[in-house]
């Protein structure tokens, strides 16, 4: 993910529409800014951030300020556990994303030897055409 947005930007990409901040639900504040994040950034990455160093300063106060929350509620967030499972999971299911299982894993790499590394070699383009057909397919990258 990008480390810097502008105003504009930080609207577009991470404005909380009512009906999302619906699914969000009447969890705790860290919770729901928690799963709030993981939404907002599922939704622009079609997939999950590793850690919360993987979200700029930027994105993370502008969607505590929509839920009208303070920041640092985000510190006890449970980056692993039950919650973030569940949170997960609704996300997934909120855009019609499945995990890649084996039969899609295979289908993925006979694609790639198939159709693009005749083609292209830069490692950087590469995992940029995998993630653009991953999102094609529905599944989270």
């Amino acid at each position: 993910m990008k480390r810097d947005w502008d105003k504009n930007e930080l609207v577009e990409q991470f404005g909380l529409y009512p009906e999302e901040i619906i699914f969000l639900g009447e969890n705790s504040g860290h919770n729901q800014l928690g799963k709030a994040i993981l939404f907002k950034f599922f939704q622009v990455e079609s997939r999950f951030p590793e850690s919360i160093s993987e979200i700029p300063a930027e994105i993370i106060e502008y969607l505590a300020l929509q839920l009208n929350l303070p920041e640092d509620l985000l510190k006890e967030y449970q980056w692993q556990g039950r919650s973030i499972k569940r949170h997960r999971h609704a996300i997934r299911d909120y855009f019609g994303f499945q995990t890649a299982n084996l039969a899609e894993q295979k289908k993925l790499r006979q694609w790639l030897i198939r159709e693009v590394l005749p083609k292209e070699h830069r490692a950087s383009h590469l995992e940029e055409l995998l993630y653009q057909k991953l999102k094609e397919k529905r599944i989270e990258a």
